[in-house]
Parts: structure tokens; C-alpha cells; sequence
């Protein structure tokens, strides 16, 4: 449900094994094996959605954690705000007959930070309801509302 962290499957690579680390020490022994046995991996959910309030709607914010960033959206029934990764000037010229509306926050690491970011970039749509660079992405959710 909303909020509830998964742990991911066995056999998928956690942060450590992720960043390169190995069972070798730097003078090319073994690693306490030992030690590592007692403390089991950090594991991270891989995808994680939780419940946010707009104004009297409860939009949905996504975090997916992929190898080295990861992707950051909040949506509504009507549209989203979204890290950074996303090209909203492309995807309007791709796309215009969908009229997708969405802004783009940068610079962010949390569902939180992407509340309170400034927008740097909006769809065609998004302007047309309002939606400027500069506002908030709560404030832009609030006119997706």
C-alpha cells in the first residue's frame, strides 16, 4: 500500500555492490567474512510510491532508485511534476495532440524537495492553466488538482 517499502528481490544488487565495493581488502586478502555475515546488507527500496495531499486531493509520489539517480514524480488524475529527467519542450513537440500537462523541478533528491523546487520548465498545457516558472511544484500540483 501507499508508503510501504519494499525490499528488493535476492539476487538484485544492493548499494554496496553497487559502488564496486568487494570482498578484498586493499593489501588483496579476504574481507572479515565474519563481520560481513553479522550485518546483512543495506537494502534499499527500488521503488517507492506514498500518499500527498493537494489542497483536499491526495495526489501519489513515486521515487524510483535506479543505478546511481534516481527518477521523482508526483502525480494527479490530470497531470505531474517530475525531476529533472524529463524533456517537457521534446515531449510536447512528440506529442502535442496528448496535451500532457506537467512541470519539471531540478535539482532534487526527495518527494519533498520536489514539493518545495522551484519549476524551471512547463508543457504547453501546464502554461496554459497557469503553470510559470518559479512557482513551487505544490503550487503547480495545485493547479493540476
Amino acid at each position: 500500500m501507499f508508503g510501504e517499502r519494499v525490499a528488493p528481490p535476492d539476487g538484485i544488487t544492493h548499494d554496496s555492490q553497487a559502488k564496486g565495493d568487494s570482498n578484498e581488502t586493499e593489501g588483496g586478502g579476504q574481507a572479515d567474512v565474519v563481520a560481513a555475515q553479522r550485518a546483512p546488507p543495506r537494502r534499499r527500496a527500488m521503488v517507492e510510491m506514498v500518499p500527498v495531499k493537494v489542497g483536499e486531493t491526495v495526489a501519489i509520489g513515486f521515487t524510483v532508485e535506479l543505478p546511481k539517480t534516481r527518477i521523482l514524480a508526483v502525480s494527479t488524475a490530470k497531470g505531474y511534476i517530475m525531476c529533472g529527467l524529463i524533456d517537457l519542450a521534446r515531449l510536447d513537440t512528440l506529442r502535442p495532440e496528448r496535451r500532457i500537462l506537467a512541470a519539471r523541478v531540478t535539482h532534487v533528491r526527495t518527494i519533498e524537495d520536489l514539493l518545495a523546487g522551484a519549476v524551471d520548465e512547463v508543457s504547453q498545457e501546464a502554461r496554459r492553466l497557469g503553470i510559470v516558472e518559479g512557482m513551487t511544484g505544490l503550487q503547480a500540483l495545485e493547479k493540476m488538482v
